[in-house]
């Protein structure tokens, strides 16, 4: 079966995590953190990640301010 390419969609999806999880190794912060500064609970921000399209845009604002997000980073996760 040949392999498929992803989707403009998971491409997208896969620059949130890569930065995101970046995000958390350089400035030493947990899920549990990120989800304190959303005022949500850290399974919704572990099912955001895993989602990034369920994110709303005050919480990609925040994240990326608090991850310091490139805004080239932050234009690949929302353009195609």
């Amino acid at each position: 079966m040949p392999r498929l390419t992803p989707s403009a969609t998971e491409m997208m999806d896969r620059e949130y995590r890569a930065a995101y999880k970046a995000g958390l190794e350089l400035k030493g912060l947990t899920p549990a953190s990120i989800a304190k500064l959303l005022g949500t609970c850290e399974k919704t921000v572990k099912r955001r990640k895993d989602k990034p399209g369920d994110l709303k845009l005050f919480e990609l604002r925040a994240i990326a301010e608090k991850l310091n997000f490139t805004p080239e980073q932050v234009v690949r996760m929302i353009l195609k």
